[in-house]
């Protein structure tokens, strides 16, 4: 079948390839106003809304050429060249800038183009790749991209196969996306605002909480080095909750075996941990033990707190750039790991962070452990783990399932691009239950 595909360069099918804005934009930025995308915010089939930029609507008139519109695919040029998405229907008026644009013509569709850039057309990428310190991808290049092109109505039903699969990761992702907010808001009212205290002062019930929970609670308050703190509750630092694991492996001693690695790529993909041959893995590794939590020394304005899972058929290995936080009381590890994703936590230890370079600056692992914090009572500490740990758990169920859906698309795409796999095969294959 895909032998009779006739094979086009992307220039002579597409409507329109330009670039995002090109110039400087620090002074452009505001708090609210048009969405401005930039090369982070785009990773393989999806956006990423994290740390996204806004213009105003002024300065967006004056730049037209570089607005996006819904059903335009772009490609990363700059950071992690080649990633490529498409902007949704129902995105809000965008700009962007350091991203190829690609609007595409009658005969293609976006989201056939998106499956193709991010899968088969990445030699293509990796192959024209220019800059000698940051390696970036050219507009030029891609319009010399190579596509073997079905017919509209089979990249519709490929496309349609390939979309299920991801709108259920992106359905879980967004569903634990919810649960750890709700996990950090619960957090912030206990430990942070004192709320079920401040109840307990004015005599009333709180809703969202057992009364034999809320019993636990002082109902009152009383002077510390750190302001007002509920009676009875302690100053101390979190060297009491877990102590650091610099417990490491050199790459010679996992050579021949496959490993889960956790690495900041892994975390900031999907918060799982990548099971791969440890031939390619040259550097030194933290071992990770079980009860551990990872915490990124790396750039701490941007949170990576990770509660790990070990799967004991594999070594589990972390990257340099984590500090291991050991905690054997599994209460106090979940106190512990939700006081680390608290933005009290993140704006401390981003304020003692070294390093000249914005994108690389680092943290320092005794700054953690010296970190002061009000710390409740083990009964309280117990109630909250119990209150979180289901929550945990069923972000944990998302993430192994997202895994999976990711492994079924990722084996798919290839064979369904390229004509080896008739999509008529596959009618059953997938399900959206």
């Amino acid at each position: 079948m895909g032998s009779e595909w006739k094979e086009y360069l992307l220039e002579e099918i597409c409507d329109e390839l330009t670039v995002g804005y090109v110039g400087s934009m620090a002074s452009e930025y505001i708090s609210n106003g048009v969405t401005f995308l930039r090369s982070q915010n785009v990773i393989p089939f999806n956006l990423d809304y994290s740390d996204v930029k806004y213009i105003s609507a002024e300065f967006n008139s004056k730049i037209k050429k570089s607005q996006l519109n819904p059903g335009d695919v772009v490609i990363v040029r700059t950071g992690k060249p080649g990633a490529c998405a498409v902007i949704p229907d129902n995105a809000p008026p965008m700009n962007c800038s350091d991203l190829v644009i690609i609007r595409t013509g009658k005969e293609l569709l976006p989201d056939y183009l998106m499956y193709y850039i991010n899968t088969i057309a990445s030699h293509h990428i990796n192959a024209h790749l220019v800059g000698a310190v940051q390696q970036h991808f050219n507009v030029g290049s891609a319009k010399k991209i190579k596509i073997p092109l079905p017919p509209l109505q089979e990249q519709s039903k490929i496309v349609s196969i390939l979309k299920t699969i991801d709108d259920k990761i992106r359905l879980n992702t967004q569903m634990n996306h919810t649960l750890e907010a709700m996990a950090r808001a619960l957090f912030k009212s206990w430990f942070v605002d004192f709320d079920p205290v401040k109840a307990n002062a004015e005599g009333r019930r709180m809703e969202g909480i057992l009364p034999e929970v809320q019993a636990l609670f002082p109902s009152e308050f009383e002077d510390s080095p750190l302001g007002l703190v509920p009676l009875g509750w302690e100053i101390s630092t979190l060297a009491s909750l877990g102590k650091i694991s610099k417990e490491g492996m050199k790459p010679e001693n996992f050579q021949d075996q496959m490993v889960h690695h956790y690495s900041i790529p892994a975390f900031d993909s999907q918060k799982m941990p990548v099971l791969e041959n440890g031939s390619g893995i040259k550097s030194n590794k933290f071992l990770v033990k079980e009860n551990s939590i990872l915490v990124s020394k790396l750039n701490p304005e941007t949170p990576r707190v990770w509660l790990t899972k070990i799967n004991y058929q594999h070594i589990s290995l972390a990257s340099t750039e984590f500090i291991v936080l050991l905690s054997d009381h599994s209460d106090q590890r979940m106190f512990l790991y939700q006081y680390l994703c608290s933005d009290i936590f993140t704006q401390s230890f981003a304020s003692k962070v070294t390093g000249t370079s914005k994108s690389h600056q680092r943290a320092n692992p005794n700054d953690l452990l010296a970190t002061e914090f009000i710390k409740p009572s083990p009964e309280i500490v117990s109630a909250f783990a119990t209150a979180v740990s289901s929550i945990h758990e069923k972000v944990q169920i998302n993430r192994i399932e997202i895994e999976v859906l990711a492994k079924t698309r990722d084996s798919l795409l290839p064979k369904l691009l390229s004509g080896e796999l008739d999509v008529s095969q596959l009618s059953n294959l997938v399900s959206t239950d």
